[in-house]
């Protein structure tokens, strides 16, 4: 889930970034958060509306930049350089949003993986209908009863 959550935000690996342990509150402690998580699961869209990337490869940095990096480990000198340059070089931006819905369910939950995917994908396609579709207390379950 960390690298499709990652391709979406145009961020390259696997390892799961602040952004993943936001939207489900996880702690970053990845034995803790996996000890206690039975189950994580979104529903939604993704919307690009338009999207920039450098193709120039490779980069080449000013001469002013490299010149400015400390040559030998000095504290003071490297927080000037990142003061004024900072630690990361964008290559590209996308413009659009994302309307989620995120599940995080405990360990500790007897609700069955297959019953909350379904209670997830209902949501889903009340939250993200037209407005045409019956609200949740209207709704019925799959097999006639009236849905909570």
């Amino acid at each position: 889930m960390s690298e499709l959550l990652n391709q979406k935000s145009s961020i390259q690996g696997k390892v799961h970034s602040g952004y993943l342990n936001s939207i489900f509150d996880l702690s970053g402690n990845w034995l803790h958060d996996a000890t206690d998580t039975k189950t994580l699961a979104f529903d939604g869209y993704f919307i690009s509306l338009y999207y920039l990337h450098l193709t120039a490869f490779p980069l080449v940095l000013n001469d002013r930049v490299k010149k400015s990096v400390p040559p030998h480990w000095d504290p003071a000198a490297l927080s000037r350089f990142i003061q004024t340059y900072g630690t990361h070089i964008i290559v590209g931006m996308a413009i659009g949003g994302q309307d989620l819905i995120c599940v995080r369910q405990n360990s500790s939950s007897t609700i069955p993986t297959s019953e909350l995917r379904g209670y997830l994908e209902d949501l889903g396609d009340v939250m993200f209908s037209d407005g045409k579709s019956p609200s949740l207390i209207q709704r019925k379950s799959r097999d006639g009863k009236q849905k909570v």
